[in-house]
């Protein structure tokens, strides 16, 4: 099956008509911790990995909630900001499958640039799965993430090709603070990605919805 990437924009569109400004509010308590590294390394133009570890502990403290968020959206069900602490008793699930994700993603960029992009591509419903079923295992849900995008990596890389003026329209402010504040670049490009994020998860989202509802109908036809 084709899935046409202006359909799932518009659907996205239209799932986030008149919830815009509560998914940015949630994106930014997401990615509050990323946002206060940026800063804190801009301004003291120095790196410190304690920040990083923080970082990655926080993304997954929130992560499975944040996606749940997402698929809610994307499904047009209410939103429930307090589902953004769901995934904090999931976290040691949450980052091993980040951890496990990280390493074979390396392992392939290891031989080359596009086996890498390649392997992220696969890994992509990683957590939209996870969130679906939360009890599967990390590596089922790793190996179900590359079974659903089998056959349309190329549609996946397309998608994320198309959110390429957004993600220039989100630099243009960065490049203009760099001329006054080069100290901020870093924190205002995060920034305006915040506003952007929503709309790519979203729409991933709904790739999603589509790839269960093929593979739900493929193995109906299957059956009958």
């Amino acid at each position: 099956m084709d899935i046409s990437i202006k359909e799932i924009k518009r659907n996205a569109r239209k799932s986030l008509k008149g919830k815009w400004h509560l998914m940015i509010l949630i994106t930014i308590l997401y990615s509050i911790t990323g946002l206060v590294w940026n800063l804190i390394t801009d301004i003291m133009n120095n790196w410190n990995s304690t920040f990083d570890i923080i970082n990655i502990v926080v993304d997954s403290l929130l992560i499975f909630g944040y996606m749940n968020i997402v698929l809610d959206v994307s499904r047009r069900k209410f939103i429930d900001i307090s589902l953004l602490l769901k995934g904090c008793t999931k976290f040691f699930k949450t980052l091993g499958i980040k951890i496990l994700m990280f390493v074979f993603i390396t392992l392939w960029s290891l031989l080359f640039v596009i086996p890498g992009f390649i392997a992220a591509i696969s890994y992509s419903m990683t957590f939209y799965i996870w969130v679906d079923n939360p009890e599967i295992g990390i590596k089922e849900a790793i190996t179900r993430s590359k079974e659903l995008t089998e056959g349309h990596k190329l549609e996946i890389f397309a998608l994320l090709f198309s959110f390429m003026g957004w993600i220039l329209l989100a630099l243009i402010p960065a490049c203009i603070i760099k001329g006054y504040f080069p100290q901020l670049f870093n924190f205002t490009l995060t920034l305006g990605m915040i506003i952007v994020e929503p709309y790519i998860a979203v729409s991933l989202a709904d790739f999603y919805n589509k790839l269960i509802d093929e593979k739900a109908k493929e193995e109906t036809s299957y059956f009958v």
